[in-house]
């Protein structure tokens, strides 16, 4: 397997036959309004055939990056994997557009183009995109968006550029998200419903046993 003049980061199974390969290499992009920083990339490795594709490599009006890690889900009773990635709108934006993988031939399909200043995504249990953050760098606002059976609802803001909230994935019913946000000057851990309604938060201390002085 050969992954290039780069940091090998993760490797992980997409499948019984396809593992999945993430590294880091620090770069500057041609032609492209960005910093001089780590940049992901994966590569998909197929056991069987002894081949292996590095991924995006197709993306149309966008980079063949991988940004945060790719997804693995079950669909139709076959396994998926998901990416989000940097596609270019008719402005010439970068936007965080999510992507389905296919594990056969390594081929990208975009599920949805992103919103403006988008920045991650959770994929629902069917495949489909649930939900949506995006942060504004100059306003300095964060917001999420969770997907309804027609469009999609604002069910959350934040401004300020510390310690914004940040999207951690799926929760335990398959239809709730995960998200990390700061309740009193102390991290927390939410379970959002798709109507952006949520229980009492989580501390992060309690999950690992941690607590403060008596």
């Amino acid at each position: 397997i050969h992954a290039g003049a780069a940091k090998v980061r993760d490797l992980d199974w997409a499948s019984p036959q396809h593992l999945l390969i993430t590294a880091s290499t620090t770069a500057t992009i041609a032609n492209v309004i960005a910093p001089r920083q780590e940049y992901t990339t994966v590569v998909l490795f197929d056991v069987e055939t002894n081949r292996q594709m590095r991924l995006m490599r197709d993306v149309e009006r966008g980079l063949n990056i991988v940004v945060g890690s790719p997804v693995r889900r079950t669909v139709d009773g076959k396994p998926a994997v998901f990416v989000t990635g940097v596609r270019f709108d008719s402005g010439g934006r970068g936007r965080m557009a999510l992507y389905q993988i296919n594990l056969k031939s390594g081929a990208s399909k975009m599920v949805h183009e992103g919103f403006p200043y988008s920045e991650d995504w959770v994929v629902g249990a069917d495949g489909q995109p649930l939900a949506a953050s995006a942060f504004d760098y100059v306003s300095g606002v964060w917001t999420l968006k969770i997907k309804q059976q027609v469009g999609w609802k604002e069910v959350m803001r934040s401004e300020g550029y510390l310690d914004r909230p940040s999207l951690a994935g799926l929760g335990r019913d398959g239809r709730s998200i995960l998200l990390f946000d700061e309740e009193d000057d102390q991290r927390v851990l939410r379970e959002l419903n798709v109507d952006g309604t949520s229980g009492e938060p989580i501390k992060i201390g309690a999950l690992f046993g941690v607590t403060g002085p008596a």
